[in-house]
């Protein structure tokens, strides 16, 4: 695991892209594999070749997750290698890739993605980076036939992509749709750092999106240039991970790609550019009008050249936590800044460090300063043992989990870890050859250790500082590096760290224990109901899909159903009261240290609508602990006055701030759609003001205490141990309610808003706009219904996507889902999500009513019908093999009748049992125009936030 990834790296996703790995010094370039020459064993799994033509591959088989296949195309060229009037080439021919070739036209590729159950962005993907481009195939089947297609589709993108005039063009305003998207302020101001943090390196200044000026300009002409430079076999690697026979697939490689003719001259130089990371530097990119400013200090240093694969690999994460431990610290260094974070990364051989916290605007000078402070103690004093072994322990607990899990690794995973090792041109040893040295590195790790890559990676008289955000319209980038050099001149402030604190998890008082009422097998699922005799009901379903890991939620009582009056205020802090109150034995700050030690992932929500409920997931051995927690909290929960008062400050000042951009459109929205229900509204500054202690508590202590509660455990844990952990934690709590009976039917879920469209603005960035389409579906949502509608949303958004995308440019990514509203039986929502201009909005918004309407009418034909099926097929079987779907499956098993009889018929082909006639019929109830809700939601004219201005 590393640290979260700095903005810096959003200049890779400004094309929906995978951001850069670190790696060691090499030329992936050279046609020769990174292990050819060096006495470094490499994973002898790995099946590697070379054809003729130059063209190389690695196939490493896999059988750990049965039938599933990830693929890649690797062309070893990317923004790099354009010229300056290139830039955005590279990404442009990625999206042309998919417009046809001469082995599978444009049509022909849609079906085999659509025989494939595969769907655009997750199972079929691409993404150009700096200097390399990957095209990706995930198969959910090994069908050999599947795999040859897929080799088929590789094959045409590597040698006759067809670049036809007209769908550039039309593709043109797709790549427009997709920059609109990835240019926000954040990643305006980041690719504006760039030039000063690399100043002389020529990747700095070539974004893989482009220019607005070079996109507008590209000819048929420039893109078979570039095709015919960059597209050769000799810059490709075919690279494969999963269940397949390696000496098969190898074969059809070398039937489909042998006929790449070989190149005849030498593989094209690359410019480099003269990075000049020596002396301080500074830049500042204003933004008017949001108040905040986010402050940077970073350092770049050349990547030394490493020979040893043991000794990249542990470079790396010496880097890494070096860093987390700077981000912990940055956390109150600076007080008052928000969003602490910093990170390591390496971008065409440099390394680099970058740190940021976020500050209002006019006090940019405490972040900057902070920042530059915060380094010099660090490099002055280093980390604390206590500060380390905190970190250490926690990674050690990582890498077990890490290690356990290699025999059921996902394929994609793998694939990506392959295709890294090629691209950043490092001996591939493979996840459990790394996985040992880390934990080996972990257990003999000292602070002293990790003080020498941070002062390695550190130089304070060649750092970069940059400022984003809403500061004087005079300050200069000489303004930063003067008052840096300035503040220099005084003595570092002693920042001592807080010791860490490792509590384990003991549940104090406990009660009497219950025992085992009653027990229901479900031997088709290997799955358990039981109940305690104090009415505590406990679903098992044990998985050996994620080794040593589980998954739990516990759902107690009714949440939104029996919610009291018109106080949305208290769905958005109410829970947080509780969870900021702490328990009688805990405080809130002792709770979250266990938390944060024992757990993997802990939340308290109301995102099932009809229970409140705990989550996690955990190693086994920490089941107890979360369950304990979850006991502490529900046996007398409390509800602190001053709790209440902070988190209603906080849920203020965070509604405040987010009163510019989509989340205030969205907002408005909601309240459209659900006039007069609070379940889904959003609170009004006289609600945050009104609520009270009391009204939280009125409405959640009944629930917690005495409230029907189900538990939901599914992973690597003997029945044994999970039953021990139930009874000794929920086991101990005074009895439940048997049932979920309730005195008054909930309010039933209606949509208040008339057909038709409406528009919304908010206060934002004026080049971003969204369409979104509702339809209402009511009437029982059963498990059939369910599953038909699911098909049914991958349907409209094959049209949508059609028409929109593909044959307008309109929209970069338009998706529709169905929202089964959990809980509401008898309501759900059938919703298009497009993304477009504010221009363009009005045009959208009526074609995504009416291609809905036109397929209302006319319905889906029999192949659109089977690629829509075939997707919700594929996800379901993947998803009886995975953990996180299972126990959201199986979470209401006996809250309601009939669950278990749902849950085996998905198990056993519900999907394969609808017909096209049912799901058309679904269409024409659903798409009527009479039915229809769309949205626009549009930045006001002339009060947005306007591009800033860099420096």
């Amino acid at each position: 695991m590393t640290p979260p990834l700095r903005p810096l790296l959003l200049l890779c996703l400004l094309a929906g892209l995978a951001p850069f790995a670190a790696g060691a010094a090499g030329d992936p370039r050279a046609g020769r594999w990174a292990h050819e020459g060096s006495a470094h064993p490499t994973d002898p799994r790995v099946v590697w070749g070379r054809l003729d033509n130059g063209l190389r591959y690695a196939l490493l088989p896999h059988a750990g997750a049965p039938q599933r296949v990830n693929m890649k195309l690797i062309v070893l060229a990317g923004s790099v290698d354009e010229s300056d009037a290139e830039l955005g080439l590279a990404h442009f021919t990625e999206h042309m890739a998919f417009h046809g070739s001469a082995e599978m036209d444009a049509l022909q590729m849609l079906a085999f993605f659509r025989r494939l159950g595969a769907e655009y962005g997750s199972d079929v993907n691409a993404y150009t980076t700096f200097d390399s481009t990957t095209y990706s195939l995930d198969f959910r089947e090994n069908d050999p036939r599947f795999l040859a297609d897929g080799l088929r589709f590789f094959r045409g993108v590597a040698g006759s992509i067809k670049f036809e005039s007209a769908v550039i063009d039309r593709e043109r305003r797709v790549i427009f749709a997709e920059k609109r998207n990835r240019t926000g302020i954040s990643d305006l101001g980041t690719e504006a750092t760039l030039p000063v943090i690399f100043r002389g390196a020529s990747f700095a200044h070539h974004s893989p999106i482009g220019t607005d000026e070079t996109l507008r300009t590209f000819r048929r002409e420039q893109f078979l240039e570039f095709y015919r430079r960059n597209y050769r076999p000799d810059l490709m690697v075919l690279v494969a991970a999963g269940d397949f026979d390696a000496a098969a697939l190898e074969q059809v490689v070398r039937e489909k790609f042998s006929s790449l003719p070989k190149p005849t001259t030498p593989v094209p130089t690359r410019t480099a550019g003269r990075p000049e990371i020596r002396g301080m530097r500074a830049g500042v990119y204003r933004v008017s009008g949001i108040g905040s400013a986010e402050t940077l200090a970073a350092s770049v240093v050349p990547l030394a050249p490493r020979s040893d694969p043991r000794e990249v690999q542990l470079h790396l994460w010496r880097s890494n936590l070096a860093m987390e431990l700077f981000s912990h610290r940055l956390r109150y260094l600076i007080p008052g800044a928000g969003a602490p974070q910093a990170s390591y990364e390496v971008i065409m051989n440099l390394a680099s460090v970058v740190a940021s916290v976020s500050v209002p605007g006019s006090a940019w000078t405490q972040g900057v300063l902070g920042l530059d402070q915060a380094v010099r103690e660090v490099l002055k004093r280093g980390f604390t043992a206590a500060e380390v072994g905190e970190f250490r322990t926690r990674y050690l607990e990582f890498t077990r989990h890490q290690i356990e899990q290699l025999p059921v690794m996902d394929p994609a995973e793998l694939c990506t870890q392959l295709a890294d090792s090629i691209t950043e041109h490092t001996v591939f040893n493979g996840p459990a050859a790394e996985l040992a040295w880390t934990a080996d590195w972990l257990n003999r790790l000292k602070p002293d250790e990790l003080n020498r890559a941070f002062r390695d990676l550190w130089q304070p008289d060649a750092m970069a500082f940059h400022v984003t955000g809403d500061v004087d319209l005079e300050l200069k980038p000489d303004d930063l590096v003067k008052t840096v050099q300035k503040n220099r001149r005084g003595e570092i402030s002693y920042f001592l760290p807080p010791p860490p604190k490792d509590e384990p998890f003991v549940l104090k008082k406990p009660g009497p224990t219950a025992t085992l009422a009653e027990t229901r097998a479900v031997p088709e699922l290997g799955a358990e109901l039981l109940r305690l005799t104090n009415n505590v009901r406990v679903n098992f379903i044990p998985t050996k899909n994620e080794p040593g890991l589980v998954h739990a939620i516990i759902r107690i009582g009714d949440g939104l159903l029996t919610m009291p009056g018109q106080r949305p205020a208290l769905k958005e802090f109410g829970l947080n009261t509780l969870m900021g109150s702490g328990t009688i034995f805990y405080q809130p700050d002792e709770l979250a240290q266990i938390i944060d030690r024992r757990l993997l992932a802990f939340s308290f929500d109301l995102a099932d609508n009809d229970a409140f409920a705990f989550r996690g997931q955990m190693a086994a051995r920490n089941l107890e602990t979360f369950l304990g927690i979850a006991t502490e909290i529900v046996r007398s929960p409390k509800f602190n006055p001053y709790a209440h008062q902070e988190q209603r400050m906080r849920a203020a000042m965070g509604r405040a701030g987010s009163t510019m951009g989509f989340g205030e459109g969205q907002r408005q929205m909601m309240d459209h759609l659900f006039q007069g229900d609070a379940r889904f509204m959003s609170g009004t500054p006289k609600d945050y003001a009104s609520l009270g202690v009391a009204d939280v508590r009125q409405w959640m202590e009944p629930a917690l205490t005495a409230g029907y509660l189900e538990v939901t455990i599914v992973g690597d844990i003997p029945r044994e141990a999970a039953l021990t952990a139930v009874t000794r934690t929920l086991g101990t709590l005074a009895p439940r309610a048997a049932t979920k009976d309730r005195a008054l039917p909930p309010l039933p879920v209606k949509v208040a808003a008339p057909a038709g469209f409406r528009r919304f603005e908010f206060i934002g960035e004026l080049n971003l706009g969204m369409v979104r389409g509702n339809w209402p579906v009511t009437g029982r949502i059963d498990a059939r219904a369910n599953a038909a509608l699911q098909v049914l949303s991958k349907l409209v958004e094959f049209r949508i996507r059609s028409e929109v995308r593909d044959a307008r440019g309109f929209s970069y990514g338009p998706s529709t889902a169905f929202d089964p509203y959990g809980g509401f039986d008898d309501f759900g929502m059938m919703q298009a999500t497009i993304d477009c201009t504010p221009a363009d909005a009005q045009q959208v918004a009526q074609l995504v009513q009416d291609t809905a309407a036109t397929f209302a009418a006319t319905g889906a034909d029999a192949e659109e019908f089977e690629g829509g099926r075939g997707i919700v097929r594929s996800q379901l079987r993947q998803g009886f093999k995975d953990n996180g779907f299972l126990v959201n499956l199986f979470k209401r098993a006996q809250e309601r009748p009939g669950r278990i009889d749902e849950i085996l018929a998905l198990h056993t082909g519900l999907v394969d049992q609808l017909t096209l006639e049912e799901v058309n019929a679904w269409a024409a109830k659903i798409f009527p125009v009479t039915n229809a809700r769309t949205i626009m939601i549009v930045p006001k004219p002339f009060v947005g936030i306007f591009d800033g201005t860099r420096q």
